[in-house]
């Protein structure tokens, strides 16, 4: 047995090795040039916001807000509410009441004073039969689209067919917007409005903060170790990861809680798909691909690093483990119906984004459950080689915590999002934390996500259990 693992398990290492050789060192330039966009962002965004509150609402690029919801009575008005209150010239909002079962649309039509209206539904989107539109009689701005239930991506469609302005911005009926989002988000689209389809914005978590009329007043950690450790992953992953891939023109995720696009540009690449797991990544590669191969004209999608939008995220194991489940799908799916996006004709997106979303991000929960495994049973079998083992503790682990850290100074530096310095300590020590037991139980959930996906199994999601904040 040992003279058949031994050569086995030291495969493993190496392979390993160099898969995480790879990985963090695409980090480290991601994160390099994640700094750079931060730094000058940090210089520049407040000055162009100053002159686009300035500008006249004739001349600002009007935005049509549309938040699909399903079962949301008991947060759907103070939503809509919050939403009323953004600092931004021209806007609307579009509620579209995906055949809820609940009284979502009675408590809508209660508050907004909701009255039937005959309105112009654009024939290219197709969804689910829509059973009325309203207009609010004392916020003309609020329109609600009462449809029966298709999904996510379904309800956009049905939003986007009734929207008016070039813009849309697609959000989640329960997130919660600093007053500026709309400001900050539309920075790029002010600035080169031709080149400009799309922009994704931060996700910030919502759990242990205080909220009053739709607004964080007072940013601040929940103390459960489980949101603790996502705070982490999150500022790693939008604050300097996908801020990162700017600089390459890469970006292939806009996260779905909150996202500005161009309403032409989606139109043009077909709109959402209801029939993808992953509709918001799905919607983003195809844009990539429109550009690249029947526009065949310079564009930019791009990442705002400002933390603009605030979400509740899963604090109970079940609803961790099916989130993560659902996203590995949705990855899993998006990648490998593209997997032709794997060439030089898509310049960076297809020589360094889609092969590192490949290897780290589809495949590579594989890469660190197996090597954790080959390591107890060199363990257990005495055989486990030193040198080896060192070697991987370094790239493995304190390389990739030395960027995990970096991103958490890089946080505090230019958004100083902690309320105290206790606050600070806790992200910091959770950083090191999270680095073993976590990663390797969400490894395990998208190993899960992806052998469902492979195999095409049919998955019950169910609904996330949700505190609420104060």
């Amino acid at each position: 047995m040992k003279e058949f693992l031994v050569p086995l398990i030291q495969a493993v290492f190496v392979v390993s090795i160099g898969y995480y050789t790879f990985a963090n060192t695409i980090y480290l330039v991601l994160l390099f040039f994640a700094y750079r966009d931060i730094r000058r962002s940090k210089l520049q965004t407040p000055l162009m916001i100053q002159e686009l509150r300035s500008t006249p609402p004739a001349f600002a690029p009007a935005i049509s807000i549309i938040a699909p919801a399903y079962n949301e009575a008991l947060t759907v008005v103070a939503s809509v509410k919050s939403f009323l209150l953004l600092n931004y010239p021209v806007f609307e909002v579009v509620v579209v009441n995906d055949g809820s079962k609940d009284r979502t649309l009675e408590e809508l039509t209660a508050h907004f004073k909701l009255v039937e209206e005959h309105t112009f539904q654009d024939s290219r989107l197709t969804h689910a039969r829509v059973r009325g539109i309203y207009r609010s009689e004392i916020h003309p701005n609020v329109i609600v689209v009462d449809k029966e239930n298709g999904g996510k991506a379904d309800a956009i469609n049905a939003g986007l067919a009734v929207s008016k302005y070039p813009l849309f911005c697609a959000v989640d009926s329960d997130s919660v917007l600093e007053e500026d989002a709309l400001l900050r988000i539309a920075v790029p689209f002010f600035e080169d409005p031709e080149k400009t389809v799309a922009a994704g914005g931060t996700i910030r978590l919502l759990n242990g903060s205080k909220v009053v009329h739709g607004r964080v007043t007072r940013p601040s950690l929940a103390r459960e170790p489980l949101v603790l450790m996502q705070n982490v992953e999150y500022i790693r992953a939008f604050l300097c990861g996908r801020v990162g891939w700017n600089a390459f023109n890469a970006t292939l995720v806009i996260s779905g809680a909150f996202g500005l696009f161009k309403k032409e540009a989606v139109l043009g690449a077909g709109a959402y798909n209801k029939n993808s797991i992953g509709e918001d990544m799905e919607l983003v590669v195809r844009l990539h691909r429109y550009y690249t191969e029947t526009k065949k004209e310079p564009y930019r999608i791009v990442f705002i690093p400002d933390p603009v939008c605030w979400t509740e995220v899963p604090f109970e194991l079940g609803s961790l483990s099916r989130q993560r489940v659902r996203w590995q799908r949705g990855l899993a799916d998006t990648l490998l119906s593209n997997r032709d996006l794997l060439s030089w004709r898509y310049r960076a997106l297809g020589l360094v984004a889609v092969p590192y979303f490949y290897l780290v991000e589809l495949w590579g929960p594989l890469f660190e459950i197996g090597n954790w495994i080959a390591i107890l049973l060199a363990y257990a079998f005495g055989i486990l080689n030193q040198e080896l083992l060192l070697l991987f503790f370094l790239i493995g682990i304190v390389y990739g915590l030395f960027m995990t850290l970096m991103a958490v100074l890089i946080e505090e530096k230019y958004f100083r999002k902690q309320s105290s310095l206790s606050e600070f300590c806790l992200v910091f020590l959770f950083g090191f934390l999270e680095t073993f037991g976590f990663r390797q139980l969400t490894s395990f959930w998208r190993i899960k996500g992806l052998w469902l996906q492979l195999t095409k199994q049919q998955t019950v999601w169910g609904e996330m259990k949700r505190k609420g904040s104060s």
